[in-house]
């Protein structure tokens, strides 16, 4: 109804705003997917056998500095074993609800991606500077803290690291949330393809209730064993399949080793670190940027829309007017305009307005005669 009171330009314009309205909405799409994309992704990092690794809360891991030794007789199998002697605790009297770590070997890349998980007590007082350590030479890949929703918040700030002899330790201000996400590589002598055999090891940071500790076989890996064993398994949607244990009652200090050994022919990772991973700063950048996109694509189209169809034409009522708007409304229309101009100038208006005050359509503007009913440029019906 609307399209047959509007003009062809109208008309023409309508398949233009269909085309900005429908680029709108494919960015507000691609921005509504991409996190749920990206959240899965991250969210596959934290499950193990159980599917319930970011609930469950972890710490640091690795060996601490003067740990040489100690590292090496836990990872002969023995499990886990006291805090080496002199150990002072880098978090002083805080008990974590739990713990948990899990160790990627060959994910990404040639080395190990350690995941660990720390839920603080909820007594803990924000903000909150947590410590951990860290295998010397490893790198860092992401701290963050794990939302109500089960998402990742990579806005911790930039991490304090201190190089030590055996391990450097990271200090890091916790803003708001009990739960922790520590990311970091490293590597404990891989080796090339073939048959391999390393220890993965993890030092408590705090005292815990409970660790979760798990180990993740890289896809086409074979013969996989762990000492102690971790009995536990289970296989994800991508077919990467986890061999999980739970230590109780850890100590700050205190060390958990596995030895875990397997045979892997590839020397590629199990998936390549552009398909795996993502800067989460990035796509929080990328996504704002789309959201601003789409904004401006629909104020424009709002814009347009609206100079196009904010005011209807409306149908002259009366005998005569529907072909007095439809045949001589342009030629009308320029006559009016030049009578306006005239007056403009101080002349005299044409004789059909003589002896009374100028009149004007109070719809589109245009100059009505006297004898004119109706607007000869829009048809609007002339008010009295």
């Amino acid at each position: 109804m609307v399209l047959g009171m509007t003009s062809p330009i109208r008309q023409r314009a309508v398949p233009y705003l269909a085309i900005l309205v429908a680029a709108s909405l494919i960015l507000l799409a691609i921005v509504a997917v991409r996190p749920a994309a990206a959240e899965e992704t991250t969210t596959t990092s934290a499950t193990t056998g159980d599917s319930t690794a970011p609930a469950t809360t972890a710490s640091t891991v690795g060996t601490t500095g003067e740990t040489s030794s100690a590292v090496g007789e836990a990872a002969g199998g023995l499990g886990v074993t006291p805090a080496p002697e002199g150990y002072e605790p880098v978090n002083p009297g805080l008990v974590a609800t739990q713990l948990g770590v899990q160790f990627w070997p060959e994910y990404d890349s040639d080395d190990v991606l350690v995941l660990v998980d720390v839920t603080l007590p909820a007594t803990t007082v924000f903000p909150y500077t947590f410590s951990f350590y860290i295998p010397k030479g490893a790198r860092l890949a992401g701290l963050a803290e794990i939302t109500e929703t089960g998402g990742f918040d990579y806005t911790l700030g930039a991490p304090v690291q201190t190089p030590g002899e055996v391990m450097d330790l990271v200090t890091v201000t916790v803003p708001k949330r009990p739960v922790l996400r520590l990311e970091y590589y490293y590597d404990p002598g891989i080796g090339a393809p073939g048959q391999k055999s390393f220890p993965v090891v993890f030092q408590a940071p705090a005292d815990a209730g409970s660790l979760s500790f798990g180990v993740q076989q890289p896809l086409g890996a074979s013969a996989f064993a762990s000492d102690p064993d971790l009995s536990q398994s289970s296989t994800d949607s991508q077919g990467l399949t986890y061999f999980f244990g739970d230590f109780p009652a850890i100590k700050a200090g205190e060390m958990v080793a596995v030895q875990v050994s397997y045979t892997k022919t590839s020397a590629d990772p199990s998936f390549s670190s552009g398909s795996s991973t993502s800067d989460p700063a990035q796509t929080t950048n990328s996504n704002l940027l789309l959201l601003m996109l789409a904004g401006i694509v629909l104020v424009v189209a709002g814009m347009v829309a609206y100079r196009l169809f904010g005011r209807r034409e409306a149908a002259p009522a009366g005998k005569g007017t529907a072909a007095r708007a439809g045949k001589g409304g342009t030629k009308e229309a320029s006559r009016s305009d030049r009578q306006a101009g005239t007056r403009a100038s101080g002349s005299q208006g044409s004789s059909g307005d003589a002896g009374g005050p100028a009149r004007f359509c109070t719809e589109c503007g245009g100059r009505l005669q006297k004898k004119d009913r109706f607007c000869p440029a829009c048809g609007h019906p002339r008010e009295s």
